[in-house]
């Protein structure tokens, strides 16, 4: 997801908002990656996608996130 984001200040605002909080419970991101499922770059952690990312990009389709035992 981070390299969608020219931003550093918008980029700022999901990290605190899910990544750095107790809300990282709620990111769609972060759930996918629990159940081993594979994560639609365009997939914003509120569980909306950005449009004109993802498929139609060679290469980008997927994130991988480190799973929840490794993230310990």
């Amino acid at each position: 997801m981070f390299p969608m984001f020219q931003s550093k200040g918008l980029l700022k605002i999901w990290l605190r908002r899910y990544c750095e909080s107790e809300n990282h419970v709620k990111c769609a991101r972060y759930s996918l990656s629990l159940l081993g499922q594979s994560i639609p770059r365009n997939l914003l952690p509120n569980g909306q996608s950005l449009k004109g990312i993802g498929s139609d990009h060679v290469g980008l389709e997927i994130d991988v996130l480190p799973t929840a035992r490794s993230r310990r």
